[in-house]
């Protein structure tokens, strides 16, 4: 069981907007929905906290990091070139602390572990995207961690049922905070114990299952412009609105028996023009 506690937290780059977030959860997989790079920068050390603390199991989640007891699959790091899979979870191992023997067997259980032992010959820069993501997944199993921190997979046609093994085979041993997409990905979110939703301008704790059903009376609203006006003028109207994901989303639950003609309705009489409007777990 994982858990993730922001007491407080103000990041470096917008300390000047004086904004706190917090949140507290626990679950053995984690949400993190909206905008949650600044997660990944500050426990890859690209950026600090100007106020407060990040804390991830109870302690500093960046010294867990750096200890290894939680691992990142950073978006951001790049390979080393002319590098195997396996020679670069061993540098990684070695950077926290193994001897060279060591490092190389911890590689080589690590992949084997995951079921991914096929990749270790490949060289970094001969991979697919979702196949990379496997390989950095891997990286931040490596040292261990009682928590593993991880960007969406691809979750497109082609590569659901690989992410999602993968996933499970992560999960056995880690538990997971997972930054996911919702509208993109709604199978996937209601994988999720909780949910961690940044909104405008704070931040939600929902669960997933409870929330998103199959019943149709659930849908996202991307709105062009004041998507505000049309989420106060839905609750009037009796509807549960989140604000959330990409500036300028809308998630909605339709009060029972309405249709998705109170969307449109709402966003002609606020005049709010739309984008997009679907339901959240009808996308596939």
């Amino acid at each position: 069981m994982t858990q993730l506690a922001l007491e407080g937290f103000v990041g470096d780059w917008h300390a000047a907007t004086g904004s706190e977030l917090d949140a507290a959860v626990e679950g053995q997989r984690i949400a993190l929905v909206g905008d949650w790079q600044f997660l990944f920068d500050v426990l890859c050390g690209r950026a600090n906290s100007a106020a407060g603390q990040l804390l991830i199991d109870g302690s500093d989640a960046r010294g867990a990091v750096i200890e290894g007891r939680v691992g990142v699959a950073d978006p951001q790091l790049p390979g080393l070139p002319g590098n195997t899979v396996a020679q670069w979870i061993e540098a990684h191992c070695r950077l926290h602390g193994l001897a060279p023997k060591q490092a190389g067997e911890r590689a080589s259980a690590t992949l084997e572990r995951l079921g991914l032992s096929y990749l270790g010959r490949y060289r970094l820069e001969s991979l697919p995207d979702e196949t990379l993501y496997a390989a950095r997944a891997a990286l931040g199993a490596a040292t261990q961690p009682q928590t593993l921190v991880l960007p969406s997979p691809a979750w497109t046609e082609q590569s659901r049922q690989f992410d999602q093994t993968l996933l499970e085979s992560l999960n056995q041993h880690a538990g997971l905070v997972l930054w996911c997409d919702p509208t993109r990905q709604p199978e996937l979110f209601l994988t999720c114990d909780v949910a961690v939703v940044r909104g405008a301008a704070e931040l939600l704790i929902e669960k997933p299952n409870q929330l998103w059903t199959a019943d149709g009376s659930h849908y996202a609203v991307v709105a062009l412009s004041d998507p505000a006006t049309l989420a106060k003028l839905l609750t009037e109207r009796g509807a549960q609105v989140t604000q959330a994901g990409a500036m300028g989303e809308l998630w909605v639950r339709l009060p029972d028996g309405v249709d998705s003609g109170l969307l449109v309705q709402s966003a002609l009489d606020s005049g709010t023009p739309l984008q997009s409007v679907y339901p959240l777990l009808n996308r596939f």
